[in-house]
């Protein structure tokens, strides 16, 4: 990061953000060798932050609050995870730089984890039986990534990359990195049963050609589904342990 501040104010900067994002790409041109393409989508970030602190916060880039940026991640979540994980990191570096050059006196993103935000995502009203429905998909879903963990040795971002036309089911095989995989008769059919049923009440606007989706209908990021097996490893310690505390009284 650049260590030496700028001569203009910082309160001077609340109405030259266009002029504080170009500067910004031109320290990681300059420290970091960024090409055309990574140039043109942080700017795009950037702008598409601003606009929105424009219409819901009234604040700039500059002085917008972290309440504010966790808000607007969140909503960039539950619509698109491939984008808000590529916005948080362009964000993040921005921030830092800011409080770098004393533009700020914090920064707003320090701490931030993709999971905070998963948990504070916008929420989606779905009607009771909707919601049963959605809750028995996504058991019927994290039963079949943890079988195909144990399985088939499968890592969270061989899981979360895998697509429809990688299974083969009429030969039981499944396609991962260069590798054919014979699946079991009883993981055929979890799979199968999967597919059919469960698959069907995650999807939203459009298909998917992702195996595995999230409750919004967009595919499964590595980060997303470690955190879902990490989830499902520790209720299943808890219970253990409940069991042999029952047991020895």
């Amino acid at each position: 990061m650049v260590r030496r501040p700028y001569s203009t104010a910082a309160d001077d900067w609340r109405e030259l953000t266009d002029t504080l994002i170009e500067r910004y790409l031109d320290v990681l041109v300059v420290e970091y060798h960024i090409g055309a393409a990574t140039r043109a989508a942080h700017r795009l970030d950037l702008l598409n932050l601003e606009r929105w602190l424009g219409r819901h916060s009234k604040s700039s880039l500059v002085d917008v609050t972290d309440t504010a940026l966790v808000r607007y991640l969140s909503k960039e979540l539950a619509r698109s995870p491939t984008l808000a994980v590529r916005r948080r990191r362009t964000m993040r570096r921005f921030y830092a730089w800011l409080k770098d050059v004393g533009c700020r006196d914090d920064d707003p993103m320090q701490g931030r984890r993709m999971r905070n935000w998963w948990t504070t995502r916008a929420k989606i009203h779905i009607p009771p039986r909707q919601a049963r429905r959605l809750e028995l998909a996504l058991t019927s879903r994290n039963q079949m990534i943890v079988a195909l963990m144990l399985s088939c040795g499968l890592e969270a971002r061989d899981i979360a990359a895998l697509k429809l036309r990688d299974l083969v089911l009429n030969e039981r095989v499944l396609l991962s990195q260069n590798r054919r995989i014979e699946l079991r008769p009883v993981l055929l059919k979890m799979l199968q049963q999967y597919l059919d049923n469960a698959r069907p009440r995650l999807l939203r606007v459009h298909d998917s050609e992702y195996v595995f989706l999230s409750p919004v209908g967009s595919p499964l990021y590595p980060a997303m589904l470690r955190d879902t097996v990490a989830s499902l490893t520790g209720k299943f310690w808890r219970s253990r342990k409940r069991e042999e505390r029952s047991a020895i009284h």
